[in-house]
């Protein structure tokens, strides 16, 4: 739900304080979680989030604090990574053409690329690989049915395939 949460921020934000505000905090976003142990990214991320809260004061305030808990407090699992997978994809659903879909389609690409550091990270590679690709199974399966555009379902299908890729590469090394 944390991307969720970061994506319906970057639209109030954008309303608030204007598209590159927007823009920005959703860039922050996108590179921390494609790379959620990047201390670096993480770090850039929150300082946006407190900046964003004291700026836009209001509800757009209080949901930055919210989402600057929810960052500091993450913690990687697959069951997560998996249930958020899904609502975002629905998320591209719910939208009309445009720029929101587009922006929750591109949030949603990054979340399926999330699943091969899954696999890296976890004290079970082999065992993740295993749930990281079930997953991506299930995914692909509500992608061919689900009412996306034909260069949506694409993307969406080659994500899901570099994604097992990924999974396969993380355990190589390790001999799983």
């Amino acid at each position: 739900m944390l991307q969720r949460s970061l994506f319906r921020l970057a639209l109030v934000v954008g309303r608030r304080l204007g598209p590159a505000a927007a823009a920005a905090l959703l860039g922050a976003a996108r590179a921390w979680l494609a790379d959620p142990a990047n201390e670096h990214h993480r770090q850039r991320l929150l300082a946006l989030l407190r900046d964003t809260s004291i700026r836009a004061g209001g509800r757009a305030g209080r949901m930055a604090q919210s989402v600057g808990r929810q960052v500091e407090s993450r913690r990687r699992s697959l069951v997560a990574w998996e249930r958020e997978m899904m609502s975002l994809r629905h998320e591209v659903t719910e939208h009309p053409t445009g720029p929101v879909r587009a922006a929750a389609l591109e949030a949603y690409l990054v979340q399926i690329a999330a699943g091969p550091p899954l696999v890296t990270e976890a004290a079970r590679p082999a065992d993740a690989r295993r749930a990281v690709l079930r997953a991506l199974e299930e995914e692909a399966r509500s992608v061919a049915a689900d009412p996306l555009g034909p260069d949506e379902r694409r993307r969406a299908l080659e994500a899901l395939e570099d994604a097992r890729a990924g999974c396969y590469r993380a355990t190589q090394d390790g001999g799983a």
